[in-house]
């Protein structure tokens, strides 16, 4: 594992040996949720306020799943293989149903035992998201008396699958839209809830002044790889928006209202912690170097695919919407990061200390 000095009175570590004479970028590309955009009252509440309806109405159990609620959706994303919410709210539904199956807990009890569960997810090798709770489950249901139950309950999520078809994705993203945004996604009426949108919680993380700096200094050069489609990010961000590209950038999230299945097969490819996406950006950047900038395992693991694919590409993990901060920074050290920084609002003047091959403060 690399070593990392702190610029001081920063809360930026930068690996060592990253040089300005090895620091060549000339485009940037960002995550949104956790980078551009705070969403833990919105998405991540979402995730635990889904888990708590259908627990209830499938189970007759409704635990409260507070801040440990967050811990947890904070250990799945720290997998790497959780980076779409969907797939975060099945796995704490389905878990959930399992570790109750197994005899009934306190909610003490029942966080830790998720814990231990969430844990046991990194001994299956193979898929991400509900690829690994499916084959986590199926390990584990012979310990089941009746573990029937949890066969149904899977029927009845009906995931994976995209709205209006699955119940669980469904429920969820009309929690997040809200009804009148619901429609415009998906061209369909809400049925389990019609009120106000979680994504009215969203709050801003980057301010214009930082993206009029970065684009002067990139040439315009900024694009957005994102789960996020791009008609929330767009609700959230507003003209913001107008300083990425359109053309490079990459909302994964597009792909969950496209009804025709092979364009839908298409658009998977792009998927975190995939590389892919790095190729369709720089090429339609022209950039030589790329520097992504994110805030989860998945983005630093799709980085490390690109790379494994020939591109250029430099990573910088923020941190100041972690959960666990210590946590966080430990894990970007852990994974080799480039840069590691509380905010998106730090990068132009410590982009600038890069290309000016100045020396950057002890």
């Amino acid at each position: 594992m690399n070593s990392y000095r702190e610029i001081r009175g920063t809360g930026i570590y930068v690996r060592e040996g990253l040089q300005s004479s090895t620091f060549r970028i000339d485009s940037l590309a960002f995550d949104c949720d956790g980078v551009l955009i705070d969403a833990r009252e919105s998405y991540d509440v979402t995730i635990l306020e889904t888990t708590r309806r259908l627990l209830s109405e499938c189970l007759g159990f409704t635990p409260s799943l507070r801040e440990e609620g967050r811990d947890l959706i904070h250990l799945l994303r720290s997998t790497g293989r959780f980076n779409n919410d969907w797939d975060s709210t099945y796995a704490l539904v389905m878990l959930t149903a399992l570790v109750r199956g197994c005899g009934q807990s306190t909610e003490g009890e029942l966080v830790k035992k998720l814990k231990l569960c969430v844990a046991g997810l990194s001994d299956i090798k193979e898929g991400i998201g509900h690829e690994v709770v499916d084959k986590f489950l199926d390990t584990r249901l012979n310990k089941i008396k009746n573990n029937k139950i949890i066969h149904r309950l899977r029927r009845s999520l009906g995931y994976p699958g995209n709205p209006p078809y699955s119940k669980l994705a469904t429920l969820f993203d009309e929690l997040f839209c809200g009804s009148e945004l619901f429609r415009r996604v998906y061209g369909e009426r809400p049925r389990y809830y019609d009120g106000e949108g979680y994504i009215t919680k969203d709050r801003l993380l980057v301010n214009q002044d930082t993206l009029s700096q970065l684009s002067k200094v990139m040439n315009n050069k900024l694009s957005i790889f994102t789960g996020r489609p791009r008609i929330l990010a767009e609700y959230t961000l507003g003209p913001l928006l107008d300083y990425f590209s359109r053309e490079s950038s990459i909302f994964v999230g597009d792909m969950n209202s496209i009804r025709n299945k092979g364009e839908r097969l298409r658009f998977s490819a792009y998927r975190k912690p995939s590389g892919v996406a790095f190729l369709y950006m720089m090429e339609r950047l022209g950039a030589s170097q790329l520097l992504y900038v994110g805030d989860s395992a998945e983005d630093l693991l799709s980085v490390m695919e690109a790379k494994k694919r020939g591109r250029n590409v430099l990573f910088a993990g923020l941190y100041s919407c972690a959960a666990n901060v210590e946590s966080q920074i430990n894990l970007f050290e852990a994974l080799n990061a480039d840069i590691i920084l509380p905010s998106v609002n730090q990068l132009p003047n410590f982009i600038s200390w890069m290309i000016k091959n100045e020396k950057l403060p002890a």
